[in-house]
């Protein structure tokens, strides 16, 4: 029996069209994101002012008591909880307002 030889046959790719394609941004959860920075700066806040009982930060809690200081803020265990608590409030106010407008602007400006 003859042998009939294969050839192999390259295949050519064809080349890649690349699209550019327009951006879409994500809307951001405001709720979400200002239970993230509420927490984060509850933490923050919280841990200086322990810091602060045992004599470190004391140029930052200065600058915290001069913010929180006619609500009850010290520089205690109890000034930590207090602060914990107006930062929570303060972080979740601000970066709730900063995904709002985000959002907003993103509404208009895109789509």
């Amino acid at each position: 029996m003859p042998k009939t030889s294969q050839k192999s046959v390259a295949r050519v790719k064809e080349p890649v069209k690349k699209t550019v394609a327009p951006v879409k941004y994500s809307k951001i959860n405001a709720v979400k994101f200002g239970l993230a920075a509420g927490i984060l700066t509850a933490i923050c806040i919280a841990l200086t002012t322990i810091a602060g009982i045992y004599g470190h930060f004391l140029d930052y809690n200065a600058i915290i008591l001069s913010i929180y200081g006619s609500f009850g803020y010290s520089l205690s265990y109890v000034g930590a909880l207090i602060g914990l608590i107006y930062g929570f409030i303060d972080g979740f106010v601000i970066a709730w307002l900063f995904a709002v407008l985000y959002n907003i602007l993103i509404r208009k400006s895109c789509c």
